[in-house]
C-alpha cells in the first residue's frame, strides 16, 4: 500500500503568496487546503487536520502569537507542525513566535528547495512525535488505548455533545482477578487481560471505543448510546464474558466482570464523566458484583441497602462534602504568574483551582509548575492559563468517601478538587483521608493529660475531702 501524502494547510492574507505556496507543494505530492485569515484555519485545522501548517502575514504580529497558542491549546490527536514566513523580524520577534508554538521559520522569498528540505526534516518530528504518541496511547498487553487515549476520546466527545446523539461511558472491572494471579499465575491474567480486551472489541459497533485503563479494570466510549442503552449493552457484555473460557485456566467456572454505567452529561471533563461512572461501577461491586449498575439506578440499590441495615460504614455513606476542606480560594485564568504565585505564597498552599469567568473549573496551578519564573520579568506579566493542569481529578460533591479512597490507592495524587455543577467548592487531600482511616485508640484525646498512665487522675475527690480543704 502506497504512503499517504502529508497534508499542508496554507495561511495568508495575501492571495499571491497562498496561490504560488499550493500550486508548488501540489506538484511536489502534498495534498494542500488553504486559508486566508486565522478563523479560516482554525476551521480547517479541525477539519483537514494537516501535519503542517505554513502561516504568512496574516498571522505575524500579536495576532500572530495568539493564532499560534490556539493551535497548541487545540485537543488535535496528532502534533501539528508550524512555519511562520517571516520577511523582516528582529530576535524578540522571533523568541516570542518560538515560545508561542512556533517550531520553524521560512524566509520571504521562499526558496524552493530550502521548503522541501524544511519540510522533510519536519517529517521526522512528526513520526517522532507519532511514535510517542503511539506508544503513550496505546497498552502494549492487549494493544488497546491507554487511560490517556481514553481522557482524549472522552474529551472530543464532550465537546460535541451538544451537536450529537447522547452518548455514555461505560466501566468494566473483572471479579477476583487477583485470584487468577495467584492460583494460575501472571501469565494467566495476562491471557485473561487479552481475552477480555479481544472480547470487548468485538462488541463494540463502529464509533465505539476500548480502552484499558489500567489493572483489570477496561472503559467503553459508546457514541450516540443513552444510558439505558449503553445498560443494556453492558449486560450482554455481562452474560457474554460468563462464558468466555481461557485456556491458561483449568477452572471450569466463567468469568464474570462489574459494570458501571454514567451518561455524558454537556460541561463535564472527561475526569468527571469517567468519576460519575466509577460511582455505579462501586455499588455493583458492593451489591455482589457481577452485575450492571446504571447512574441513574443506584438510587434504588442504596436504598435497599439502607433498608436491610448495610449503610452503617460511615465511609460508604459519607460523600466528600463532608470531608472536604471547603475554599474558595481560586486563581482566575488571567492572573499572571506573578499574582498567582503571590496568593499560593499567601495561602501556604501547594495547589489552587483556576476558574474562567463564570467560576467554572478550568484545571489546577501548583507552585511546583510556576518554578522560578514568577521571579523573572518576561514571565511576571504572562497569564496563568498557560500553566494550568487540566488533567487534575476532580470529584462531584455527593462522590463517596469510599471512591476516593479507591482513587487515591489507584492513583499518584495527592488532591482532588470537589465541585458542584463544574465550580470548585473544596477539596479531599490523600493525608486527610489517610488521617481518617487511623484506629480511634483509647488515648486519643488524653494527649494533655499529665498523668495519663496514673489512674489517680480519673478519680472525683470526696465532698468530704473538698469541704474540708
Amino acid at each position: 500500500m502506497s504512503p499517504q501524502p502529508l497534508r499542508i494547510l496554507v495561511v495568508d492574507d495575501q492571495a499571491a503568496i497562498v496561490w504560488a505556496l499550493s500550486s508548488f507543494l501540489k506538484r511536489a505530492g502534498y495534498e494542500v487546503s488553504q486559508a486566508g485569515d486565522a478563523e479560516l484555519a482554525l476551521a480547517a485545522l479541525e477539519h483537514d487536520r494537516p501535519h503542517f501548517v505554513i502561516a504568512g502575514g496574516a498571522i505575524q504580529g500579536s495576532g500572530g502569537v495568539d493564532f499560534c497558542r490556539r493551535i497548541r491549546n487545540l485537543n488535535t490527536p496528532d502534533y501539528v507542525f508550524v512555519f511562520l514566513l517571516v520577511k523582516d523580524s528582529n530576535s524578540n520577534d522571533l523568541i516570542e513566535a518560538l515560545q508561542a508554538g512556533v517550531d520553524d521559520f521560512l524566509a520571504l522569498p521562499v526558496v524552493h528547495g530550502e521548503l522541501l528540505s524544511r519540510l522533510r526534516a519536519g517529517a521526522r518530528v512528526l513520526e517522532y512525535e507519532r511514535r510517542l504518541a503511539r506508544r503513550a496511547r496505546t497498552d502494549p498487553l492487549t494493544g488497546l488505548g491507554t487511560r490517556q487515549a481514553f481522557v482524549d476520546a472522552l474529551g472530543r466527545q464532550l465537546d460535541s455533545t451538544g451537536r450529537r446523539a447522547a452518548s455514555s461511558c461505560v466501566l468494566a472491572d473483572i471479579d477476583f482477578f487477583r485470584r487468577v494471579n495467584h492460583r494460575y499465575g501472571y501469565p494467566a491474567g495476562d491471557a485473561t487481560l487479552r481475552a477480555v480486551a479481544e472480547h470487548l472489541g468485538v462488541l463494540e459497533d463502529a464509533g465505539d471505543l476500548v480502552c484499558r485503563l489500567g489493572g483489570d479494570r477496561f472503559g467503553v466510549l459508546l457514541t450516540g448510546a443513552s444510558e439505558s442503552d449503553a445498560e443494556s449493552w453492558a449486560e450482554n457484555c455481562r452474560f457474554a464474558l460468563a462464558e468466555l473460557k481461557i485456556p491458561s485456566c483449568d477452572s471450569p467456572a466463567g468469568l464474570t466482570a462489574s459494570f458501571g454505567v454514567a451518561q455524558l452529561l454537556p460541561g463535564t471533563t472527561p475526569e468527571a464523566a469517567i468519576a460519575l461512572a466509577e460511582q455505579p461501577l462501586l455499588v455493583a461491586k458492593q451489591s455482589g458484583r457481577n452485575r450492571v449498575v446504571a447512574s441513574g439506578g443506584m438510587a434504588a440499590i442504596t436504598a435497599d441497602r439502607a433498608g436491610a441495615g448495610l449503610s452503617s460504614d460511615p465511609l460508604r455513606t459519607a460523600v466528600a462534602r463532608d470531608v472536604m476542606t471547603s475554599t474558595v480560594i481560586a486563581v482566575h485564568e488571567r492572573e499572571t504568574f506573578e499574582s498567582a504565585a503571590q496568593l499560593l505564597s499567601d495561602c501556604r498552599l501547594a495547589t489552587l483551582p483556576v476558574v474562567d469567568a463564570d467560576g467554572m473549573l478550568l484545571g489546577t496551578v501548583r507552585k511546583a509548575d510556576l518554578g522560578g519564573r514568577p521571579t523573572e520579568r518576561k514571565f511576571s506579566s504572562r497569564a496563568i492559563a498557560e500553566a494550568v493542569s487540566t488533567e487534575a481529578p476532580c470529584y462531584d460533591e455527593e462522590t463517596t468517601v469510599q471512591t476516593l479512597y479507591e482513587f487515591f490507592q489507584r492513583e499518584e495524587y495527592d488532591r482532588v478538587e470537589i465541585v458542584h455543577s463544574g465550580r470548585p467548592t473544596g477539596y479531599v487531600t490523600r493525608g486527610s483521608l489517610a488521617a481518617l482511616s487511623r484506629p480511634l485508640m483509647f488515648d486519643s484525646f488524653a494527649q494533655h493529660v499529665s498523668n495519663d498512665h496514673d489512674s489517680a487522675a480519673l478519680l472525683v475527690a470526696d465532698l468530704d475531702e473538698v469541704a474540708h480543704a
